[in-house]
């Protein structure tokens, strides 16, 4: 099994385990072999001799799910604004916070179906 730096689609050295100038111990690790690249290598990339580097490159290995994280990313900011809202409408800090925070709750459910819905 092969790993390959994605800029410079070279395959990976070995980077024995060392010690750093401050003393430091550090792993041994995969790396490109290009100086000064900070890539990481793609990882369970197999190699077939026959294959072009540049088809293994397309294949679809460990891809983000952009779609869920955009969902996360969108639930937090949801939750966050909904937060403010309840709190900035609330005439003291000594409401009942299970109050607040049921309304919170609703609210950012609210935002986020609002995000969702098709027009």
């Amino acid at each position: 099994m092969a790993l390959i730096c994605p800029v410079h689609k070279k395959e990976a050295k070995s980077v024995p385990a060392g010690i750093r100038k401050d003393g430091t111990k550090y792993p041994a690790f995969q790396a490109c072999p290009e100086y000064g690249c900070r890539e990481k290598v793609i990882e369970g990339v197999a190699l077939d001799e026959q294959e072009p580097l540049d088809q293994v490159l397309e294949r679809d290995i460990d891809k983000p799910d952009w779609d869920a994280k955009e969902r996360r990313v969108i639930r937090q900011n949801s939750w966050r604004h909904a937060t403010q809202l309840v709190v900035s409408n609330s005439s003291s800090l000594s409401e009942d916070l299970k109050t607040n925070l049921k309304a919170a709750k609703v609210l950012a459910h609210e935002i986020e179906e609002d995000i969702y819905r098709e027009d």
